[in-house]
């Protein structure tokens, strides 16, 4: 879960409500909501304003990221008309254009008005072939599945500026075994949402999410799709992998 931050870095700083209503313009009635936690939300301009006048980074506003093992996840068609018995041999895959969207949320807090409850993953479904050099002759097949997640897919949508730092977040603070295996699972349940179980070898997951310079795929996994449908075994190969 993430709460707004204010009241914590009013009191660090040791800040007033009338200091803050100076340094950054905004009303009072709008300082003592969001300093009181009951606001129900905040506007870019609000938070922008609240960034530049008293010299903080975003993150800063905003307080505690989810405890991993209390996160769920569902797995959402983008277009809600959408579903598997749609997609036939004249579908198009577009890796451009996302399919699914991955809704996190904290079963805990999900009723808690006052907190952000859940972040979203869009993803988007494409398909790779490999080259078999048996018998001496080459031959494409395809073979893998790739899922990713590209931020201009977040940039694009008209969610909140409050998801894309959680999402920035997520990819970047969580526990590296924990985050492989819920992606993992999810790109599982994606292939079942798609009635794909056991018709393709490989099991790709890419993003661009916090990138590093000169590094396109700053996210990169890649599994046979038998380890992911053995949650088990995929778990003892998380273990061996990181421990």
């Amino acid at each position: 879960m993430i709460k707004f931050a204010l009241d914590k870095v009013m009191k660090e700083r040791n800040l007033t409500i009338q200091e803050v209503m100076n340094a950054t313009g905004i009303t009072r009635p709008t300082i003592s909501q969001l300093s009181s936690g009951k606001a129900k939300g905040i506007q870019f301009d609000t938070l922008n304003k609240l960034v530049s006048g008293l010299r903080l980074e975003t993150y800063e506003l905003f307080d505690e990221i989810y405890p991993q093992e209390q996160l769920s996840y569902k797995i959402n068609w983008i277009d809600l008309d959408m579903s598997a018995d749609k997609i036939d041999e004249n579908f198009t895959f577009d890796e451009n254009e996302p399919l699914f969207e991955v809704n996190f949320f904290s079963p805990e807090n999900i009723h808690d008005e006052y907190s952000i409850s859940s972040f979203r993953l869009p993803i988007s479904v494409s398909f790779e072939s490999t080259i078999n050099t048996s018998d001496n002759q080459d031959e494409n097949k395809i073979d893998t599945i790739i899922f990713s997640c590209l931020y201009d897919f977040v940039a694009d949508t008209d969610l909140p500026t409050r998801n894309d730092m959680a999402l920035k977040d997520y990819f970047s603070t969580t526990n590296k075994a924990q985050f492989e295996t819920t992606i993992g699972s999810i790109c599982f349940d994606c292939i079942k949402k798609l009635n794909l179980a056991n018709k393709q070898k490989f099991v790709v997951f890419r993003s661009d999410i916090n990138n590093l310079m000169n590094d396109e795929w700053s996210t990169n996994f890649s599994w046979n799709e038998s380890l992911l449908a053995d949650p088990p075994t995929f778990e003892k190969f998380i273990d061996i992998k990181y421990h």
